[in-house]
């Protein structure tokens, strides 16, 4: 999923090479905490959230346990 998730988002910003994801474990879910500069949080994020709400619905589509949650963080630097 980490993979994928770069992958994407390295096609939505102008600076790619300063993308980094965190993965973490919780009890239900499995987190992913998106590094990125501020200039392209914009891009990721989208008009009205519309952007990153589709790629954590491709992120929970693509999860092997129907059960558990993906979680998608923005942070910026």
């Amino acid at each position: 999923m980490q993979e994928f998730l770069e992958y994407v988002v390295s096609r939505l910003v102008d600076y790619p090479e300063d993308i980094s994801i965190e993965v973490f474990e919780d009890d239900d879910a499995d987190v992913y905490e998106l590094s990125l500069r501020q200039c392209d949080l914009g891009k990721v994020v989208g008009r009205q959230g519309k952007t990153v709400n589709s790629i954590r619905a491709l992120m929970q589509l693509g999860m092997d346990d129907p059960d558990r949650k993906c979680v998608l963080k923005l942070i910026e630097d």
